[in-house]
C-alpha cells in the first residue's frame, strides 16, 4: 500500500470570520493549508483525475466555507472537514491548517492559527 498525499498550500481568502463584529463586516485575510492522506493500492496509481482528489474541489470547499460569516477559525475548518470527508471518503487524514493574517490584538502580530488535524478510526 502506498500512503498519497494531496494538499493545497497559501490558499488566501478574504473572509467575514472574526470574533468581534466589526471583523466580520471589514472582514479579514486568511491563509489556508489543507492536506488530504489516501491510501491507495500500489498497482493502483495511474494518470487518471478519477483516482485521485481533485485540487480544484479541495480549493473550491475552502472558498466556499471561509465565505460564510462566522466568529471562530475552529467553525470554519470544522466545516472544512466535513466538505473534504463528504467527497473523499478514502481519506485516512486531513489536516487543515489556517492562519489569520494581523489580527487585531494589542500586540503587533504576524497571524494567528488553528491546526485540525482529523485522523480516520481504523
Amino acid at each position: 500500500m502506498t500512503n498519497k498525499i494531496i494538499a493545497l498550500e497559501g490558499v488566501e481568502v478574504i473572509a467575514p470570520i472574526g470574533y468581534y463584529e466589526q471583523e466580520r463586516i471589514n472582514k479579514n485575510t486568511f491563509i489556508t493549508d489543507i492536506s488530504v492522506e489516501i491510501e491507495v493500492a500500489d498497482n493502483s496509481i495511474d494518470d487518471e483525475i478519477r483516482n485521485t482528489l481533485d485540487y480544484e474541489r479541495l480549493s473550491d470547499i475552502i472558498s466556499c466555507e471561509m465565505e460564510k460569516e462566522c466568529k471562530l477559525m475552529e467553525d470554519a475548518a470544522q466545516r472544512i472537514l466535513n466538505g473534504v470527508k463528504s467527497i473523499s471518503a478514502d481519506a485516512s487524514r486531513i489536516l487543515i491548517v489556517i492562519r489569520k493574517i494581523n489580527p487585531p490584538l494589542a500586540a503587533k502580530v504576524a497571524n494567528s492559527k488553528i491546526t485540525l488535524d482529523w485522523k480516520h478510526n481504523s
